[in-house]
């Protein structure tokens, strides 16, 4: 089932469209994950490729972890206006994804975006509008819930404490000691 699997995920890769256009629009909610639009109305989801550090292992052997250059880029060196070609990651990747700390979202990119300037790579989904919008909703959703839930709780916490703090110092007071 494996083999059968594979061999249909190569042939559905060699057919694979690929894409040129302008960036003309990013979201970057993340350091490492974004959103582009290009010129030619395709909208992307992005991601960065991390080196993972060594493990104790290789770091005895003297293993070194390569990773070209053009791999190792941030999300703010894309500027507006860059041309961008979009080719399908299978056949035309030069990296181990294994080598990277975020192997499981580059395992969900199924395109490389290439910036033929700076020659430099991104890693990407390709989003219908609809999937872009929503996907925008729950990046930000979670973003807000998570700094809200941790700063509301905090200052909850605070509050409440030195409250029931003063409350208890002022009913010894009144006690007598």
């Amino acid at each position: 089932m494996k083999k059968v699997c594979l061999f249909l995920l190569l042939i559905t890769a060699s057919y694979a469209d690929e894409f040129s256009g302008e960036l003309v629009a990013k979201i970057i909610p993340s350091e490492n994950q974004g959103y582009f639009i290009l010129s030619d109305g395709t909208y992307w989801k992005v991601t960065t490729f991390q080196k993972r550090w060594r493990n104790p292992l290789e770091w005895l052997v003297g293993d070194e972890i390569y990773v070209p250059e053009n791999y190792e880029s941030s999300l703010t060196d894309w500027i507006f206006g860059d041309e961008f070609d979009a080719y399908p990651k299978y056949g035309n990747l030069r990296v181990n994804e294994e080598d990277a700390s975020n192997i499981k979202e580059l395992k969900e990119c199924s395109y490389l975006l290439v910036n033929p300037r700076t020659e430099k790579i991104l890693f990407a989904i390709p989003l219908h509008p609809s999937d872009f919008v929503f996907e925008l909703y729950n990046e930000g959703h979670d973003n807000g819930y998570r700094s809200g839930y941790s700063a509301g709780r905090s200052d909850g916490y605070s509050l409440g404490y030195s409250t029931g703090r003063t409350l208890a110092s002022w009913e010894r007071l009144q006690d007598g000691g």
